[in-house]
């Protein structure tokens, strides 16, 4: 039996680094999809706080947010 080695995809996009201003004005960063993710289901990040790519100032609402 030939066991072949598994072939590795390189992701077509880069990870997108983000930062999160919450309801009481702190911002957190660095965070990618997931932190931003557990940061919503634990409650710490509503649907008010603001997302932001990092490095630009351009805010947007984290419920307008696709």
């Amino acid at each position: 039996m030939i066991r072949r080695i598994p072939k590795l995809v390189d992701e077509v996009e880069p990870a997108r680094v983000w930062r999160l201003r919450l309801a009481d004005g702190t911002v957190r960063e660095p965070l990618n999809h997931l932190h931003v993710r557990a940061l919503v289901e634990t409650g710490i990040a509503t649907a008010d706080s603001e997302l932001a790519a990092a490095g630009t100032d351009t805010w947007q609402r984290l419920g307008d947010h696709p």
